[in-house]
């Protein structure tokens, strides 16, 4: 029992669904009672959401660039120990030493096609995020436009005095 991995209960978006159903009971209420006061906090969770959005895409932007950089250091060790088996094959031409590179090139190729999957993956992910944060600024409450002032009618001429 005490090997077994923890699983949490609620998911990942446990957070973000409390939160919001926690919005809704507070601010329709208010929005009926008073709607000044009502969209002035819809405002506020519309910040802090997309604050939150914001502080998570730079989380996930920090952790795709410690990837890549460390998808360039693999790369580099697999041109290095590519080079240096060829180097070896054509000096000593001893077959077990040449197989033995093979298969170290095999799984450093597969560590490389599954950090760039990772990473690609956690570009989607930021790039998702962009995106709701990005929906968040434009579903803010917009202000009504101004109804068009009519043009004002040119005056009639006076009468004609008759003579």
């Amino acid at each position: 029992m005490a090997n077994r991995p923890t699983v949490r209960r609620f998911g990942r978006h446990a957070g973000l669904w409390s939160t919001g159903l926690l919005g809704l009971v507070v601010l329709a209420p208010l929005a009926a009672l008073m709607p000044t006061a009502g969209a002035l906090a819809l405002a506020g969770f519309a910040a802090l959401g997309a604050l939150v959005a914001h502080a998570r895409a730079s989380g996930l932007a920090a952790r795709c660039d410690k990837l890549s950089a460390e998808l360039d250091t693999l790369s580099k060790r697999l041109l290095r120990t590519e080079a240096a088996g060829r180097a070896d094959a054509a000096q000593d031409g001893l077959p077990r030493e040449v197989e033995e590179l093979t298969v170290e090139i095999g799984l450093l190729s597969g560590i490389v096609r599954d950090l760039a999957a990772v990473v690609g993956t956690q570009d989607s992910e930021v790039a998702r995020l962009k995106q709701q944060a990005a929906a968040l600024a434009a579903s803010k409450p917009q202000p009504a436009p101004e109804p068009p002032i009519p043009a004002p009618q040119p005056a009639a001429p006076p009468p004609a005095a008759v003579q």
